[in-house]
């Protein structure tokens, strides 16, 4: 056997060396999960930022679309009056100066 394997053998570095060895692996794993652990806190928060950010731009333009289908509501209103036949009837006579017609001056087309 060669000299290094005679050596472990004996347990030269089965003493403190392999002790030091073990403990700084498992630094370096802890110090690994808790990098890992801190990114992905940093990741929820920034996750949840963002969907903060986003339901707020949500509530707003369901806001503004329930103004919108107000609005519209209110406009259809307007147009059922403005185009009613008795309105436009009064326009006639009133603004415009004109009259129903006579029925001899009346001419039916079939």
């Amino acid at each position: 056997m060669n000299a290094a394997v005679k050596t472990i053998r004996k347990g030269a570095l089965t003493g403190v060396g392999a002790y030091e060895l073990a403990w700084v692996r498992r630094n370096i794993a802890l110090l690994i999960m808790c990098v890992a652990i801190f990114v992905s806190a940093l990741s929820v928060i920034y996750a949840t930022n963002e969907t903060r950010g986003y339901y707020a731009t949500l509530q707003a333009q369901q806001n503004e679309k329930q103004m919108l289908h107000v609005e519209w509501g209110k406009l259809l209103l307007e147009q059922g009056t403005w185009v009613s036949q008795a309105r436009v009837e009064d326009v006639a006579k009133t603004y415009l100066d004109m009259h129903v017609p006579r029925k001899k001056r009346m001419i039916i087309v079939a």
